[in-house]
């Protein structure tokens, strides 16, 4: 964000993964193992309708996200906590769109939730007042981009039951980069030769490991992942975001963050060891009745 606008990283780091992963979209044999549900098949128009729908959301989540982060007082570690939010809107919206939810994912969503307050909390010992959450303008820009990440997971959960996993994530990577240079243009953002040079390192990291891959295996592995529980899964970028900018950036967790990592473990677990107990503890009463 020193050399380039949040635009034109998005713009050049999602072409490279739509370069990427083209030959995946293209490949015959990936085609046959990703082949398009029999039962309820998307058209051609509404392949490209739906392309364009999740490569437009994934252009406002992205947007939001780089412009907040590129903010004086939001720092990166700040912007991977703030994202983590989506687990919160996520169940939320799920409602509204008739998927089911069990209660002890809502109670990991509100653990996960204070750990996010936690985590976002800044030590303020300028005031007398007791110490508040700080939200930088660019903080709140981060959040708001939540709430777009939070449509993407659903939109993806939905749409790759239904069509081509390795097409879907291409042709949002395309989308989304169209956009950002379109973006870019009308805003007339520019860059020179030099600024581009020294952010090659970032964008290829960008393009190749978090595009490529990163977006691409989340989402292969959404196929058999309900919403909610993807999403607190997910949550985990905070973790590792806490420990990029540690290493990377010398951001360094204060006591209550350290609090905030905790809770935010804590609602993972949950959400997740809590389905295996009810079904050991489903089968081991199917076995008990079958012994009697």
């Amino acid at each position: 964000m020193l050399h380039l606008s949040p635009l034109l990283f998005n713009g050049f780091r999602f072409a490279l993964g739509a370069i990427v992963l083209l030959p995946l979209a293209l490949s015959k044999k990936t085609r046959q193992s990703h082949s398009l549900n029999p039962i309820n098949p998307l058209s051609h128009r509404n392949f490209a309708i739906a392309i364009f729908i999740l490569g437009f959301v994934l252009f406002a989540a992205a947007t939001l996200q780089q412009t907040g982060m590129a903010s004086p007082n939001t720092t990166a570690t700040k912007t991977a906590f703030l994202t983590g939010l989506y687990i919160i809107f996520v169940p939320i919206i799920g409602i509204l769109l008739k998927h089911k939810t069990h209660p002890v994912t809502w109670i990991s969503a509100i653990i996960t939730f204070l750990g996010v307050f936690f985590l976002t909390s800044e030590n303020n010992n300028n005031q007398t007042h007791q110490n508040l959450p700080l939200l930088a303008q660019g903080d709140l820009l981060v959040l708001l981009g939540a709430i777009f990440w939070a449509f993407h997971l659903l939109i993806i959960g939905y749409l790759v039951q239904i069509t081509h996993a390795f097409k879907l994530a291409c042709g949002q990577f395309a989308i989304c980069s169209i956009l950002s240079f379109i973006a870019a243009i009308t805003l007339n953002s520019t860059f020179t030769l030099q600024q581009l040079t020294d952010c090659i390192p970032p964008i290829l990291y960008g393009g190749f490991i978090s595009a490529g891959l990163g977006y691409t295996l989340q989402i292969i592995a959404q196929k058999n992942a309900p919403p909610a529980h993807a999403a607190i899964i997910l949550t985990l970028e905070t973790l590792f975001g806490a420990i990029a900018g540690y290493l990377f950036l010398n951001e360094i967790l204060s006591t209550p963050k350290i609090l905030g990592a905790v809770l935010i473990l804590l609602g993972i677990l949950a959400t997740q060891l809590y389905p295996l107990y009810r079904h050991k503890k489903h089968k081991s009463l199917k076995t008990l009745a079958a012994t009697l």
